[in-house]
């Protein structure tokens, strides 16, 4: 993979996170440096963002770092980059239930297991809501695939099909999907009601 980072600005993101890749290691000795990666699809060019020192547990890949709100305290995080069908809402539902440890001032042994378990619970949360969301929205599109009309905008994320008069309309989001019907031309008069609840509409066109 080619970086466009400049050298020396790569060095000094490695630089500053080796010191706390120390620390970790003293608790978690095959603790590593894991790098952000930035791709831009219009320039195909890679980018590094941060560098993080990390572990693997249970499949996870936890990210430690450094912060200062709404105290200085060290996070550990896990990576949920690989779930595409979650958003806000998911990762709020993802910690219902969950007793979130104390914040990390100084690292323990303990403080370190008891945010590796925590982290664990809310990615295994977040999965399954994710497949649950996934499943929803294949579903979906494999309905709108069959059908042989439906005219898709250019990512595939909405679009509408059109018969007799009757326009159905869809956005398909990460986690939900929204419909519309709506009558073509109207109705909007007494007569267009009263044809409508006698299932005798006909939209007349402009």
């Amino acid at each position: 993979m080619i970086l466009t980072n400049a050298e020396a600005s790569l060095e000094r993101m490695i630089d500053g996170a080796k010191p706390l890749l120390d620390t970790i290691r003293r608790f978690v000795p095959e603790a590593d440096l894991f790098y952000r990666i930035y791709h831009d699809e219009s320039e195909h060019t890679n980018q590094v963002e941060r560098v993080y020192p990390g572990f693997r547990r249970n499949g996870i890949l936890f990210l430690v770092s450094g912060r200062n709100y709404p105290k200085v305290h060290y996070d550990i995080s896990c990576d949920c980059s690989m779930f595409r069908y979650v958003d806000h809402y998911s990762e709020n539902l993802a910690q219902d239930g969950l007793n979130r440890p104390n914040y990390i001032g100084v690292f323990t042994q303990r403080k370190i297991d008891d945010w590796i378990a925590y982290r664990t619970d809310y990615h295994r949360n977040l999965e399954r809501i994710n497949a649950e969301n996934e499943r929803k929205i294949t579903t979906f599109r494999r309905q709108l695939d069959s059908l042989p009309d439906v005219a898709w905008n250019y990512d595939r994320s909405r679009g509408s099909i059109k018969r007799n008069g009757l326009t159905y309309s869809f956005e398909i989001r990460a986690t939900d999907y929204s419909e519309k019907i709506s009558l073509d031309y109207g109705p909007r008069t007494l007569d267009d009601f009263l044809r409508l609840s006698d299932n005798k509409y006909a939209p007349h066109k402009q």
